[in-house]
């Protein structure tokens, strides 16, 4: 996610430098010719708006917003040097709650600079093109938020999509949200589709007929395929999980979680 960020605010005339940990990361975007950096502090003085495009997951591809908090606390420690306020631009998906807990982490940070919660809505095998051309813009922020809007509105205006102003938890929500409707979707092609095989009736057939609704479209429209990848599967087992700690009945969720499963997908 976080080329496709930083060479899409290139496209749109923007200057971005490319920060990781890894070297090698670092040298193959610096071999296509774009600006990088391994020195945080220096990034951070020579930027107006530090994009923080990290994972939410660990090596098995479940939930874990430990890397997120990991890197807050470091930007706690290089932002005391900071000359003049940044804007940091959280891009991770996130259960609810989670930016509250971030500008708490942030202490006294918060109020020197503007936290902001950006949702990407991307496919992993089009990122690029998604970040390019957005349904919508969706901005979580809960303080200086007209300061905020002026200089955010600058960089996404010419994106051509519409922009909502939101507090923190709706956005989260909205990206949850999103991803999980995806993966319904999905789950009830593939429920429906058993269905078919069992009274005889040719799922794909019935499918394509279905999903020529315009009201529909066609997305999650091929029976026989679970939804992969690294988001849907554990942003919904992440949201159960949520639900349940929250004492909201999960059983829905967690029917088209089986589904998919049973499917072949995690």
């Amino acid at each position: 996610m976080g080329f496709a960020v930083g060479y899409g605010l290139i496209r749109y005339g923007n200057r971005s430098i490319f920060y990781d940990i890894s070297e090698e990361v670092l040298r193959k975007i610096r071999e296509k010719g774009y600006q990088v950096s391994n020195n945080l502090e220096k990034l951070i003085q020579d930027t107006d708006i530090i994009f923080i495009c990290v994972p939410s997951e660990n090596t098995l591809y479940e939930y874990d917003d430990s890397i997120i908090f990991e890197l807050t606390h470091q930007l706690r420690r290089v932002l005391r040097t900071a000359s003049d306020s940044k804007i940091l631009v959280y891009k991770s998906t996130v259960l609810p709650g989670t930016m509250r807990k971030v500008a708490d982490t942030l202490g006294n940070m918060r109020w020197q600079h503007f936290l902001v919660y950006n949702p990407e809505f991307s496919r992993e095998r089009s990122a690029i093109n998604d970040f390019l051309h957005p349904d919508r813009i969706v901005i979580g922020i809960e303080e200086k938020i007209e300061e905020a809007k002026r200089i955010l509105n600058s960089i996404y205006l010419p994106f051509g999509a519409p922009m909502f102003y939101v507090s923190f938890p709706t956005a989260e929500i909205v990206k949850l949200w999103s991803n999980i409707a995806l993966a319904t979707r999905i789950s009830l092609t593939n429920f429906i589709g058993r269905i078919c095989e069992k009274i005889d009736v040719e799922p794909e057939e019935a499918s394509r007929i279905v999903h020529m609704d315009r009201r529909l479209g066609d997305y999650g429209s091929e029976y026989g395929r679970p939804f992969a990848g690294k988001c849907l599967p554990k942003d919904l087992k992440a949201f159960i999980q949520f639900l349940d700690s929250i004492g909201i009945d999960s059983s829905f969720l967690r029917e088209v979680r089986k589904v998919n499963v049973d499917m072949g997908g995690r």
